[in-house]
């Protein structure tokens, strides 16, 4: 009498070789794709393949001692006992290999996010500090435009020197100093004589030649940083002398 599978309806031995068909396919299926994974590099792929050899074998053994052709079937069972617990070793092998892995990649993904992050950050602190440079530098430009426009707006061109708003500034502060210094300070105020007349005489193009000889006269006269000459306004001069008492004020400027 020929047995039947309860639940297919086919026959023990259909059913034998068919589930034998599907499990030589789904090894070779497996196999196939993990040689390929171990042409691109994965470890793991290597000991999937040799557990699923394993397999292979066992049920190439039992098909070929079913059928005659091998005449140790009574081994069969051994055979694929020790086949299953060799593949199940070597699929812990896998695993675990692939748990390192996964691990070693996490890793190296922590590693290249902390190089990103110091690069970036470096990149951060180089701007920072080219900012910084450049902002100085523009700060030294900008004092130094303002230094030269005071200056500009605290000389007199004709005579080259100071005017009168820089006296307005300045004397000020030099007599808060000296009172806190418990120091002398002079000023002394001249005009050019009968100026009027050489205006009217011979024009102001020669007046105002008298006005510039008279500064560079004036200027000669300053030998100390702290002196300063005025041009107060028209023909009219203005001298600052701190730390200077009345006697220095009127001696000879060769010896003051």
């Amino acid at each position: 009498a020929v047995e039947y599978n309860t639940m297919f309806f086919v026959s023990t031995v259909l059913s034998s070789k068919i589930n034998v068909l599907v499990t030589v396919s789904g090894v070779i299926f497996f196999v196939s794709m993990a040689v390929r994974s171990i042409m691109q590099g994965r470890k793991s792929a290597a000991y999937y393949l040799i557990a699923q050899g394993a397999v292979l074998f066992s049920v190439i053994f039992t098909v070929l001692t079913s059928q005659g052709i091998i005449p140790l079937y009574y081994l069969a069972p051994e055979v694929l006992k020790w086949c299953s617990a060799f593949e199940l070793l070597f699929f812990s092998f896998a695993l675990a290999n692939l748990v390192n892995e996964e691990r070693r990649l996490r890793e190296l993904a922590q590693l290249e996010s902390a190089k990103a992050q110091q690069q970036t950050l470096r990149a951060q602190i180089e701007l920072n500090e080219n900012l910084d440079k450049l902002v100085h530098e523009r700060t030294t430009e900008l004092e130094h435009a303002n230094k030269l426009l005071r200056e500009l707006n605290t000389k007199d061109e004709l005579t080259g020197l100071r005017n009168r708003r820089y006296l307005n500034e300045v004397l000020p502060k030099e007599y808060k100093q000296a009172y806190r210094n418990r120091t002398e300070i002079s000023i002394l105020m001249m005009d050019i004589d009968f100026f009027k007349q050489i205006n009217d005489n011979y024009g102001h193009q020669a007046g105002d030649n008298c006005l510039a000889r008279a500064g560079a006269i004036i200027s000669s006269t300053l030998h100390r940083p702290s002196d300063f000459a005025v041009r107060y306004g028209g023909e009219e001069f203005v001298l600052v002398l701190p730390d200077t008492p009345l006697q220095g004020a009127m001696a000879s400027p060769s010896t003051r």
